[in-house]
């Protein structure tokens, strides 16, 4: 059997480029919570305000001219894989939660209330030791949509 001149040199190199690999399902957990939070901003979005970063915390707000429903959509669908227009999802200790508060209450249960003069949806995700909360708005007469978002990374 030969054996390498190199000895464990190729086992560390792996070991050193297989933890910096981005994992599918974009988890990252690997990473601090002010990078890792940037897989959960909308591509369209302009970051406004001061940031905020603490131990395994982070946070900050974004506007973009993108319509609420968009935005929404995006979210739904790249970061939370969620279908329909309200409620929870779970499955193998993933959790995620889309839930709009638009409508002022019904003065007749089983009715629709009337639409406030603002559209807000609050998206939550947790995943294996990482949470995600996203507050989506836009009120009558603006021209943008605000993103308030913050990461938390146990």
């Amino acid at each position: 059997m030969r054996r390498s001149c190199l000895g464990s040199f190729p086992l560390a190199v792996a070991c050193l480029l297989l933890g910096a690999l981005p994992w599918a399902g974009g988890e990252p957990w690997h990473k601090g919570p002010k990078d890792a939070a940037r897989e959960s901003v909308y591509p369209k979005a302009e970051k406004f305000g001061q940031d905020r970063e603490g131990k395994n915390i982070y946070q900050a707000k974004y506007t973009t001219l993108d319509p609420i429903a968009d935005v929404v959509s995006w979210y739904k669908a790249k970061r939370l894989k969620f279908t329909g227009d309200e409620g929870v999802n779970w499955s193998a200790g993933d959790r995620a939660s889309v839930l709009p508060d638009s409508v002022q209450p019904a003065k007749v249960a089983g009715e629709r209330g009337a639409a406030r003069p603002v559209e807000v949806v609050s998206l939550f995700q947790r995943v294996r030791g990482w949470t995600v909360s996203v507050v989506v708005s836009r009120a009558e007469g603006e021209d943008r949509t605000h993103i308030a978002l913050t990461y938390v990374d146990d």
